[in-house]
């Protein structure tokens, strides 16, 4: 069952710009390139947006992971109904009605990592990306998402989109069975 889970890249694992070549300011049309770093919202001193942990086994009630939990060989569960994504409200880490458990421990979730490069040329992106520590045979979806920057206030959330077609038809991918993958 765990090699047919759906986890999103993007939820856990934000694309910070490490580098950028290129046009930074008009003309758009010139080719930019950048290479890609993916850290967890909690690198960003931000919960983890799409796992939760049951804080007092047998309650019931789960909560965002934030950098005081500190169990890692617990298990993380999805909450019984979908939280939106407010990585700036602290209201919304919890307490929710426990969900499904995923089948991975915090330290799993969190031992997945990976790199990759964004270019850009007469409009045609392309994302290359490599992943590690993935659960083997997993299947996965990257998204991108996009917010005012700073915060609008209150957060009126992001807007988040599958890589490639609109559909979702080219976002997913499978890791390999040592849990690496090549976007």
């Amino acid at each position: 069952m765990r090699n047919l889970r759906k986890l999103a890249i993007s939820a856990s694992l934000l694309a910070v710009t490490a580098t950028s070549v290129g046009a930074a300011e008009p003309p758009y049309d010139a080719p930019v390139s950048m290479d890609l770093a993916f850290v967890y919202h909690l690198d960003a001193d931000m919960p983890e947006q799409d796992v939760f942990i049951e804080r007092t086994p047998g309650s019931g009630e789960v909560f965002r992971v934030t950098k005081k939990d500190r169990d890692y060989d617990q298990p993380i569960f999805a909450a019984a109904n979908a939280v939106p994504h407010s990585p700036f409200d602290p209201e919304t880490n919890g307490p929710h009605e426990k969900g499904e458990e995923l089948g991975l421990t915090l330290g799993e979730w969190l031992g997945a990592g990976g790199r990759g490069s964004y270019s850009c040329d007469n409009g045609e992106a392309t994302i290359n990306a490599e992943f590690n520590g993935l659960v083997p045979e997993g299947i996965y979806t990257m998204w991108h998402f996009f917010m005012a920057v700073p915060p609008t206030d209150p957060f009126i959330g992001t807007y988040d989109l599958p890589t490639g077609a609109r559909d979702g038809s080219e976002s997913t991918f499978e890791a390999r069975a040592d849990g690496s993958a090549h976007v």
